[in-house]
């Protein structure tokens, strides 16, 4: 998984060439010391590397993009072979390295624990390098870091001498390792050695080997015992020391370091840091160890050979196509059927919905039809009545129409009118034409009789839902002020007093009685002339009884309706029992009247109105 995320540039078993093409930017390097952590942060983004910071921790770094961070192997596992390498080309020199690598390392460690590089034999860059074979023997308490790249302690200490051209030498008490490196013109010798410090002087085996070391690369024994006396002036359980220059040549090759301000501890993960920063690939190769082997990724190539190099992989994957090819057009069908299903279930509740709908909409048609707005359209066919004009009976009939009986009635204190009262019953006709509600208004009667204008009025129902146009707006416009006009008031008295309650029919009677009284007849006492005038009224009363229209009721007495007999409730028609029905339930709730008349008009009442529904809608 770490090699996946790995940048091109990080050396690994499937990017070694692209890892030769150039070295990385920023690294992070650290060094287990004890029980705790020494960690470097370089950066070369700049061309030169520059120390970015260095500081002692209890954990390890984090884990950051592949190939940028490195770490020191552990001593205890590490082992170094240096060979001395002919001139020769760049291409030539990795597989001479590889071959070596082949020849000196154990067979037992595996490839991604095994790094080989080219070092220069000394620091002024001689004729001949020094090849480093490295490897990280497997133990039991080995850190797991999968994404970070391991170099051996004496590998980084090699590359140290040969900066300095000197001798590097550290030691590790709680191991018991001792690395020493010393590079001259005789070449580049490391050693990695493993002793116990309870069976001899540690400090006396360092400068032992660090005599030979400097032997062999042919530098003076004094620069290996002065090695010794920095590394025996040590108390720490690991201790680094190295030549004179070596401090200084770290702080030309790296900004911001200085020996004074950082422990020794710190030399090793800053030459490891700088190793991984190296431009020539060769070196850089030293900076190649994984704790953990690479994720495998073959190719499509070599994954498709793997599959079909077992028959029974084969023979699967045949069935499988036969299956496939037999079992699609199988398949695509019970797919489309279950599409379909589903739209045909939708398209089924779609249309319950529809055409319940419908039944709803005819429902409600048919109910506009038949069923009216009653205090509708008698609010508006009343607002249209001009003053005056007294409407009897009003019937509606969602088929046939409306039907409208009434007369014409001017008070005797109301202002007179402007023309004749025919006239009224025509502005009516006229207002409810234009209602807009209504049509074809038809004045079906039309009779004066005794000064008192009668008529009946007939209509279609046009729209019985749309808003009426009505000419007088009796909110804005009260009834006083029409009639008296500015000067008018509410509290005025009204048009039609008690005395008037009986309809226009009783005051043409009356004035009838008084134009035309019974002449008495001849006679002498005053009695006689008494009785006589007394029969001369109830004639006239009488005749004025037989000029009422057919089932009309006998007139009241001081405004309280007369009994009703028998015959007189069989001849009235249903409009007649709604006009005595009101009379009498009226007149029943005024408390004017004694306690024993309201109890009588509340039964007639009460026997018009059932009278009334028994008769039906035909009546």
């Amino acid at each position: 998984m770490a090699e996946r995320n790995a940048r091109p540039d990080a050396p690994g078993p499937r990017r070694g060439r692209a890892a030769k093409g150039r070295a990385l930017e920023r690294v992070v390097a650290f060094d287990r010391v004890g029980d705790r952590y020494a960690i470097v942060e370089i950066d070369a983004s700049g061309g030169r590397p520059r120390l970015v910071s260095s500081q002692f921790a209890d954990d390890p770094p984090a884990e950051i993009e592949s190939g940028r961070l490195v770490a020191v192997a552990p001593w205890s596992g590490g082992l170094v072979r240096t060979r001395p390498l002919e001139p020769m080309a760049s291409d030539a020199l990795g597989g001479a390295l590889a071959v070596l690598a082949e020849g000196e390392l154990p067979e037992r460690v595996p490839a991604w624990r095994r790094a080989c590089g080219a070092l220069p034999a000394d620091a002024g860059g001689g004729s001949g390098r020094t090849a480093v074979l490295t490897a990280w023997m497997p133990h039991d308490d080995d850190p797991r870091h999968p994404g970070c790249r391991f170099v051996s302690a004496g590998a980084a200490l090699g590359y140290a001498a040969t900066l300095a051209g000197g001798c590097v030498a550290a030691q590790d008490a709680a191991s018991g390792v001792l690395a020493v490196a010393a590079s001259g013109p005789e070449g580049l010798v490391i050693r990695t050695l493993h002793e116990d410090a309870a069976t001899g002087d540690p400090i006396a085996s360092a400068a032992r080997r660090l005599d030979e070391a400097c032997a062999a690369a042919g530098i003076p024994a004094s620069a290996g015992s002065a090695v010794a006396e920095r590394l025996a002036a040590q108390r720490d359980d690991r201790r680094i020391a190295a030549s004179d220059d070596l401090d200084a040549i770290i702080g030309v090759r790296l900004a911001g370091w200085s020996s004074a301000d950082h422990r020794s501890a710190m030399l090793l993960p800053a030459v490891a840091g700088l190793l991984a920063l190296e431009a020539d690939p060769h070196t850089r190769a030293l900076v190649g160890m994984r704790c953990s082997p690479p994720e495998a990724r073959p190719t499509l190539a070599e994954r498709a050979d793997e599959l079909l190099s077992s028959p029974r992989r084969v023979a699967a994957i045949c069935a499988a196509c036969i299956a496939i090819v037999l079992l699609a057009p199988l398949m695509g069908a019970m797919a489309r059927q279950g599409v379909l299903s589903a739209r045909l279930d939708r398209a089924e509740a779609a249309r319950e919905a529809h055409e319940e709908t419908a039944r709803q909409a005819a429902l409600y048609r048919q109910l506009d039809a038949t069923v009216l707005p009653m205090s509708k359209m008698l609010a508006e066919v009343t607002a249209a009545a001009p003053v005056h004009v007294v409407l009897e009976s009003v019937r509606a009939d969602a088929r046939s129409g409306i039907e409208i009986e009434g007369y014409v009635f001017v008070a005797p204190d109301a202002p007179p009118l402007d023309g004749p009262p025919e006239g009224l019953v025509t502005e009516y006709e006229a207002a409810l034409n234009a209602l807009g509600t209504l049509s074809g208004v038809t004045i079906d009667r039309r009779e004066t009789t005794d000064g008192t204008v009668t008529f009946q009025l007939s209509c279609a129902i046009r729209d019985a839902s749309a808003r009426a146009t009505l000419g007088t707006d009796y909110a804005a416009t009260p009834l006083a002020v029409v009639l008296y006009g500015e000067r008018g008031r509410n509290d005025t008295a009204p048009l039609r007093t008690r005395d008037a309650d009986a309809g226009p029919r009783r005051t043409a009677s009356s004035s009838a009685a008084t134009r035309r009284p019974a002449r008495p007849p001849a006679g002498d006492s005053d009695a006689d002339r008494a009785a006589d005038s007394a029969g001369g009224a109830e004639v006239a009363r009488a005749a004025n009884t037989d000029r009422r229209p057919s089932g009309e009721s006998p007139p009241s007495v001081d405004g309280v309706p007369t009994p009703l007999t028998d015959v007189q409730l069989d001849s009235m028609d249903r409009g007649e029992l709604m006009r005595e029905w009101q009379k009498r339930l009226r007149a029943s709730r005024d408390e004017s009247n004694d306690e024993e008349t309201r109890a009588r008009l509340a039964q007639e009442a009460s026997t018009l109105r059932e009278r009334f529904r028994s008769m039906g809608s035909g009546g």
